[in-house]
């Protein structure tokens, strides 16, 4: 699946650490071996995809759905992450006007995903700089705005242990270490577009193809924050 790499810092108090971060293999060109119960449930979201294409198709316009349907999974992918506004709220609310911290979050996901769907729209394949442009465009008018737009270049942790005192520095508290800043993401990164740009249908099926490419995204975490939000969009882009 992958490999632990060396990575170390020094902490004011504790003095220099040392630790081990993941980097995820490459994603391979075949179909993962699956349970059938879960090709069963694939099958059940391709029957969903394809009623929602049919359905779509018979609206004279279907773009006019568009907005209140992204509004809705504005909400609700930021309410993951712990960024919530009542859905009237966001239903209701003009871009225009003085925003709460929350809505702003919430429109820079719409705003996000407009500007992916015109990349894609105009035939355009996922590179990095669109990742980049995406997350950069998701972090405006936030506290990381200004580390924003670009892959990080500080190691950053994942959640954090319940075993563990409450003094323990985060990197050995937390639960996941993803790649480390430099060469080992970077490279990540550009594996995995250059991935996604590879036609896989006739070995794996789209579904697994997007899921694939969600888990590759979140284990190599590029961003200072928004992965999240960016990676689960990356899955309506890469079945786009």
């Amino acid at each position: 699946m992958g490999s632990l790499v060396d990575i170390s810092g020094h902490d004011p108090d504790l003095g220099a650490w040392h630790h081990k971060a993941f980097v995820p293999a490459p994603l391979p060109t075949e179909s993962p071996e699956l349970k059938p119960q879960t090709y069963l449930t694939i099958a059940n979201a391709r029957a969903a995809l394809a009623a929602l294409d049919s359905t779509a198709r018979l609206l004279p316009n279907p773009r006019l759905l568009r907005m209140p349907t992204l509004r809705r999974e504005a909400q609700s992918t930021s309410a993951l992450e712990g960024t919530y506004a009542p859905l009237a709220e966001v239903l209701t609310a003009d871009e225009e006007d003085t925003l709460t911290p929350e809505l702003i979050e919430i429109f820079n996901y719409v705003a996000m995903a407009n500007m992916g769907f015109g990349w894609i729209d105009k035939g355009m394949p996922v590179t990095l700089t669109l990742l980049e442009d995406l997350q950069g465009v998701l972090m405006r008018a936030t506290p990381l705005e200004s580390q924003s737009g670009r892959l990080r270049d500080r190691p950053v942790v994942i959640g954090r242990r319940d075993d563990v005192e409450p003094e323990e520095l985060p990197v050995f508290a937390s639960r996941f270490v993803p790649a480390p800043p430099g060469d080992h993401l970077r490279t990540g990164v550009g594996d995995l577009v250059d991935w996604i740009r590879i036609d896989h249908s006739s070995t794996i099926d789209p579904v697994v193809s997007a899921a694939m490419a969600h888990y590759q995204f979140e284990s190599l975490h590029p961003f200072r924050d928004g992965n999240g939000r960016l990676g689960r969009f990356l899955i309506v882009l890469h079945l786009l």
